[in-house]
């Protein structure tokens, strides 16, 4: 086995890493935003039965699920360009090797209960995004139809966004490309 086979063979490798990790945060984030979920029903129930519940507590959990998808929507933007850096890689030496095994196409007709041109990847950043939008969507319905005093869903809001920004700002690789 010659460098560029050996190269190839390791470039595999990684993608095949990246593809599993990505599966692994996933479901690290299912699993909290599912929580997160919960605890934003129950303490609305709670707030809905018990006037004196503060709002103020659901509103905290909304912004928990902002930062939480938010978050996974990044970490799933980050995968995704990790796992096309190692699908270039491994185009580049299958076509110095004169065996593009990764660049052959499927014919197989799409049809509506058959096989699309569907990224999984892509899709999930589409979810993860629409799962943040549902969160700021519920955060300002809850503050609408529950706040008298405006200034603590205020704190809590511009709380959130600079968290938001300070995982934007501080969130990305150091790394140029």
């Amino acid at each position: 086995m010659d460098d560029n086979e050996k190269q190839l063979k390791r470039a595999y490798e990684l993608r095949d890493f990246e593809i599993s990790h990505y599966w692994k945060r996933a479901q690290y984030f299912w699993g909290f935003l599912a929580v997160i979920y919960t605890g934003f029903f129950l303490m609305l129930i709670q707030h809905h039965k018990d006037k004196s519940f503060p709002v103020e507590y659901v509103l905290i959990i909304c912004s928990v699920g902002c930062i939480f998808s938010l978050s996974w929507y990044f970490v799933n933007r980050g995968s995704k360009r990790w796992q096309n850096h190692w699908e270039t890689v491994i185009n580049e030496f299958e076509a110095k090797l004169k065996i593009p095994l990764y660049a052959i196409e499927n014919k197989e007709k799409t049809e509506f209960f058959n096989a699309g041109k569907f990224s999984v990847s892509k899709i999930n950043i589409v979810v993860s995004f629409l799962v943040f939008i549902s969160w700021i969507v519920l955060w300002f319905l809850t503050v609408c139809n529950n706040t008298e005093n405006i200034l603590p869903p205020i704190f809590i809001g511009v709380s959130t966004v600079i968290s938001l920004l300070f995982i934007y700002v501080y969130g990305k690789s150091s790394r140029q490309s």
